[in-house]
């Protein structure tokens, strides 16, 4: 896969810069007042293509899957990236130490999700490890992360000249906002993070079940500090609730009503998803 130079030149010294940004805490600050926006889901913002950053087979599902949906029923094409698809990490499966057979239950999960969303939805599964088998954390480290290494820098280049080949002038990318502090979200969140500040049209959604019993103010994202809430009528609520049961080595029941208990908390009666861009 070959990128432009311009792009890819400009990506890494992108990089660099946020690599020397203040802490989120002291960036944070200036966006205390943002501007809050809630939609309809016949208000989609979005292009007409979505290109969606999934850290992993499950985390697009859980995040937006009623606001991919919705795209898909007025006929937007979404693309579903997964980035760290190898995985040997599963909470329901009882051997969860085989990679190849994780990562194909993983991937067949996603496919199941993606084929019932609808014809214009299809998966891209990325060949990167995922944070367990690289090793480089203990699992408490993985799920706490602030500064990224070195080699994970590199991952983060690497995804973002990736995704930047799928990107044009009709695409908007949604990614994860690297609420919670994995690792492997926070390197798909810088990542989309310099696509954004190349120009391009990216929307930063709240993981789930990650944001669940958090405070998210300030926004997550500080180049993004608008707040998008998309509401959603009953019949994709019931169709997310329906579809998230296809991750069985992922998620149990008890979480899935978590996750939709918790969407319908922000704006009822109606299901709600959040996103954080700019105007």
């Amino acid at each position: 896969m070959s990128f432009p130079k311009n792009d890819g030149d400009k990506i890494r010294i992108l990089i660099q810069t946020l690599k020397n940004t203040p802490s989120y805490e002291r960036i944070l600050s200036r966006h205390a007042n943002e501007r809050k926006i809630p939609l309809n889901m016949t208000q989609l913002p979005f292009q007409q293509t979505l290109v969606v950053a999934s850290p992993h087979s499950d985390d697009a599902a859980l995040s937006c899957g009623a606001t991919l949906l919705a795209a898909a029923n007025r006929g937007s094409r979404v693309i579903i990236v997964t980035c760290f698809s190898i995985s040997e990490y599963t909470q329901n499966e009882p051997d969860g130490s085989d990679p190849l057979r994780v990562t194909r239950i993983r991937i067949e999960e996603d496919n199941k999700f993606a084929s019932n969303i609808g014809p214009l939805v299809s998966l891209l599964p990325l060949a990167f490890e995922d944070a367990p088998i690289r090793r480089e954390r203990s699992w408490k480290e993985t799920c706490s992360v602030s500064t990224l290494t070195p080699y994970e820098t590199k991952l983060q280049d690497q995804l973002a000249h990736v995704l930047l080949s799928l990107l044009n002038g009709s695409t908007s990318l949604l990614a994860p906002s690297g609420i919670g502090g994995h690792v492997d979200h926070r390197i798909v969140s810088a990542a989309s993070r310099t696509l954004q500040l190349l120009g391009h049209d990216v929307w930063f959604y709240e993981e789930l079940p990650y944001a669940i019993g958090q405070a998210i103010n300030p926004p997550p994202v500080p180049e993004a500090p608008v707040r998008l809430e998309i509401s959603h009528i009953f019949e994709y609520t019931t169709r997310k609730r329906f579809l998230l049961q296809e991750y069985k080595s992922q998620v149990n029941q008890s979480e899935i009503e978590q996750i939709t208990s918790y969407g319908a908390s922000i704006a009822p009666p109606k299901f709600t998803e959040v996103f954080w861009g700019r105007e």
